[in-house]
């Protein structure tokens, strides 16, 4: 009987160890919700990263559906070659993104003559879907 507690015991406790596991989320892969973390920028002189507040981001669905709360207007994407994902808006706009991953992070910048000193925005994930 005491053997029979004792493996009940360890089932049990190894069952509420791997129920309180956390799923590790997929940080190398576009796909998925990311949080604004921070936006990096500079005027002429060194780099500028500022932290970002609040709750914005950036989703990009499995099925090639885009959602933003601060890139607006744009609904659909593409991966494109060398790092880069073009945003699509209902009018056939495109707008291009160079891409990378760093430290669990997201990373994207625009490929226009805005940013010509610089720029970048950084996000977190908060889901793989």
């Amino acid at each position: 009987m005491r053997t029979f507690i004792k493996i009940t015991f360890i089932i049990m406790l190894f069952s509420v160890v791997s129920a309180c596991k956390k799923d590790k989320l997929n940080t190398t892969s576009l796909t998925g919700k990311w949080k604004l973390t921070e936006r990096s920028y500079s005027t002429g002189g060194p780099m500028v990263t500022e932290k970002v507040s609040g709750n914005q981001y950036v989703h990009f669905k499995a099925d090639g559906k885009f959602e933003s709360d601060h890139i607006t207007g744009y609904v659909s994407y593409k991966i494109t070659d060398g790092g880069k994902v073009d945003l699509y808006k209902t009018d056939g706009t495109i707008f291009t993104y160079a891409y990378g991953f760093d430290d669990n992070k997201l990373f994207m910048s625009p490929r226009t003559a805005i940013c010509v000193e610089g720029c970048s925005t950084g996000y977190a994930k908060l889901s793989d879907r």
